[in-house]
């Protein structure tokens, strides 16, 4: 019986040894052999991410064209003038007589980065004339809305007396 005893508690010296001792460095190695495998997983994850950044600036690079464009057609120096400029000469080009330009001051739009401008232009045309007017600045870099076209044929000279009352924007 005594050797019974003796084997107990050698037995139970030794489990205690073994929970106080050797599990918790076991444990520390476990997750010590885990981090390599969950630092890997992470270098992979942000490769993938620089990968899909650098394919996001290569795809930026191929539209510089037209980002060009659009920051041209949101131009911030000398809005009106630059603006009468760019229908006088459209207006010019297409064969149309303008007799009037009215524009309102800058407005705040929707969206606080970008200012409205309202415009009233009156010319006489002919059909062709005023349909290449037209063309001419819907296709233009200019962003320009049409809110209003109006027009009267003049009896004596088959021309038409127009009215185009619209919005552009700025920076």
């Amino acid at each position: 019986m005594k050797r019974e005893i003796i084997t107990l508690i050698i037995f139970s010296i030794s489990f205690i040894i073994i929970f106080q001792y050797i599990y918790p460095n076991y444990r520390k190695l476990s997750s010590l052999s885990k981090t390599p495998l969950d630092l890997e997983n992470k270098i992979e994850r942000l490769e993938s991410y620089i990968q899909n950044i650098n394919g996001i600036f290569q795809k930026k690079e191929n539209y510089q064209e037209e980002i060009k464009l659009m920051e041209d057609s949101l131009s911030k120096e000398n809005l009106i003038p630059n603006f009468i400029n760019f229908i006088q000469t459209e207006g010019s080009n297409s064969g149309i007589l303008i007799t009037a330009i009215k524009i309102s001051p800058l407005e705040e739009s929707n969206n606080k980065n970008v200012k409205e401008m309202s415009f009233q232009i009156n010319f006489s045309a002919s059909y062709n004339s005023l349909k290449n007017f037209i063309s001419k600045l819907e296709n233009s870099a200019k962003i320009i809305y049409f809110d209003k076209i109006s027009f009267q044929r003049k009896i004596e000279t088959n021309d038409l007396d127009v009215s185009i009352e619209g919005r552009t924007f700025y920076k």
